[in-house]
């Protein structure tokens, strides 16, 4: 591969075409589909962990296995809050249905009091929070450096041991939010010739 190859952004194992495309992982060995434990939980349930953690990428697979389950899935998130609280709660929702929230942390607590008597009828409630509190947690997120090596490995397997070393400064620099190191690595990367 030639420098100029190299450096293009469509070149950069680290672009997030492919950082979207990473699946959660687990740190342990623990298989158990997330779909039923959540129905261990009553239905109703809370992704937990810091930034960059996994969060967003396990409600993804949670999405894909309710889908595959049968149900129909709301999912939503509240970085444009206003606009997506507004969307929840203009919807009626039935046994059928499972509605998934990111970012339900940044919910106010009279806001949430009202938009969760629109969701209170779905058969399945999912949330993401930094802390855990609103609902039983379904799955603590937490990253570590081997996880981190294996995500840099599988992105950019020729050169996952020259980034090592980099890799776990970001680590350390960012308090382990993964995609953060990620977004630095691809920085880094436009920066090897």
């Amino acid at each position: 591969m030639t420098t100029e190859t190299l450096n293009t952004a469509s070149a950069n194992p680290f672009a997030s075409r492919y950082i979207n495309a990473i699946r959660f992982r687990m740190l342990t060995s623990d298989n158990n589909r997330f779909g039923d434990r959540l129905a261990d939980l009553g239905g109703k349930a809370a992704i937990v962990g810091p930034h960059g953690s996994g969060k967003t990428t396990l409600l993804e697979s949670l999405d894909d296995e309710l889908c595959q389950s049968g149900w129909t899935v709301y999912r939503f998130r509240t970085t444009e809050r206003r606009r997506s609280i507004q969307d929840m709660a203009s919807r009626s929702y039935g046994l059928e249905d499972a509605v998934l929230i990111d970012g339900a942390g940044h919910i106010g607590p009279v806001s949430w009091h009202r938009l969760s008597r629109h969701v209170a009828g779905a058969g399945r409630l999912v949330i993401t929070a930094h802390r855990p509190g609103r609902f039983p947690s379904l799955h603590q997120c937490e990253t570590s450096l081997p996880l981190l090596d294996a995500l840099v490995a599988e992105l950019a397997p020729t050169i996952a041991d020259d980034l090592r070393s980099h890799s776990h400064a970001l680590y350390e620099q960012h308090k382990g939010n993964i995609r953060d190191v990620l977004r630095g690595l691809y920085d880094h990367w436009a920066t090897l010739s």
